[in-house]
């Protein structure tokens, strides 16, 4: 009988082991949350930042080529420029919310959320385009006016 009784005992689980066993489950779904939240962060963040740079290369490209057909720059400030282009002046303007809007005529053109304190500097027949980065550096893109260059050349 005493046999009985001991081989009964071993077999279930006692309520400490059980109360481990839940810990533990907890404690490894407290940090599957926390990875998850941080991945979910990560690639949303990645995302932001991507749109960005596909905004910015496209407002340089309309930019760019504004510039290389242009016959006069003229600049207003370091944030904003006036370019003669043959089919009338076009006004690029970067105002201090982060938009930078292109006007020619009636038609307007917006991009939001252009990184922060970009500013024009204009010489002869180019523009520059100074945008700040990380740390205090400034990273430069110039374009040069092929119409103002030609003429320039004779």
């Amino acid at each position: 009988m005493i046999r009985q009784s001991r081989s009964n005992r071993r077999r279930g689980f006692w309520l400490i082991e059980l109360m481990m066993v839940i810990g533990l489950l907890a404690a490894f779904g407290m940090v599957s949350i926390v990875v998850f939240r941080m991945s979910s962060r990560a690639t949303f963040t990645a995302g932001q930042t991507l749109e960005a740079a596909q905004r910015f290369d496209q407002a340089v490209r309309m930019l760019r080529t504004d510039v290389m057909g242009s016959s006069s720059i003229k600049a207003d400030g370091a944030s904003s420029v006036e370019l003669q282009s043959p089919d009338g002046p076009v006004v690029w303007q970067i105002r201090p919310d982060g938009w930078l809007i292109r006007r020619q005529g009636r038609d307007e053109t917006r991009w939001e959320r252009m990184p922060a304190d970009l500013r024009f500097e204009t010489g002869a027949a180019r523009l520059t385009v100074i945008v700040p980065t990380a740390g205090g550096a400034e990273d430069r893109l110039t374009l040069t006016s092929a119409v103002m260059s030609a003429k320039e050349g004779k």
